[in-house]
């Protein structure tokens, strides 16, 4: 499967099962855009950006309505 120019929300994507989810997404050319209640490790944004896709990351609580909005 091909998603060279498609963005990918991936929640719970700061580790775990998320994590290799995003991966696996950024390995068919997609841009990923991460979210968890963790930070993402400036490794983990380096490891999915020299596949040659994009990587955004948004920490916050997505069951926080506050923290969304923020």
């Amino acid at each position: 499967m091909n998603l060279e120019g498609k963005t990918v929300l991936v929640t719970g994507g700061t580790q775990g099962i998320g994590l290799a989810i995003a991966q696996a997404f950024a390995d068919q050319g997609a841009n990923i855009v991460l979210n968890g209640r963790h930070a993402v490790s400036d490794d983990v944004k380096k490891t999915i950006e020299a596949q040659g896709v994009t990587c955004w990351d948004f920490s916050a609580d997505i069951t926080d309505e506050t923290g969304v909005a923020a």
